[in-house]
């Protein structure tokens, strides 16, 4: 890693101002390694000290549970699966489920990475039912 990478971390640990009403973030114990190899691997305990650290600052600067959301998978990796599998729980806390309308009437039409037709699944998210009873008849 070079001597910038820290910078953003940085910027962020001595942030004064308003944080957004909520945040939500995210990340996996292999974002580095799981897409590059072993090579990785001494980088994913630093990003996971880095989330761990952005997460302090923001519980100290008063965003407690209803404000702050903060997903770590051990198995996941920087892929658009990965973060595909993390969007619906982020969609939900950020925006409380206003998408969940226009999801179910649009399902059989998403399609975030892979593109799955019901069966129980649309789209990628398990709330997807809308087209389910379509295929059954």
């Amino acid at each position: 890693m070079s001597q910038r990478d820290g910078l953003h971390l940085q910027d962020l640990l001595s942030y004064q101002g308003a944080w957004p009403h909520r945040m939500y973030i995210g990340m996996g114990g292999r974002e580095l390694s799981g897409t590059r190899g072993s090579a990785g691997s001494s980088h994913d305990a630093l990003f996971r000290t880095y989330l761990t650290s952005v997460h302090n600052r923001l519980t100290a600067s008063g965003l407690g549970p209803d404000r702050l959301a903060c997903a770590y998978e051990p198995d996941h990796a920087h892929t658009e699966s990965a973060w595909a599998a993390r969007l619906p729980a982020a969609l939900q806390f950020v925006a409380g489920g206003w998408w969940q309308r226009w999801e179910q009437r649009y399902c059989g039409d998403l399609f975030f990475t892979v593109p799955r037709r019901c069966g129980g699944l649309v789209c990628g998210l398990a709330e997807c039912t809308a087209s389910r009873a379509q295929l059954a008849s």
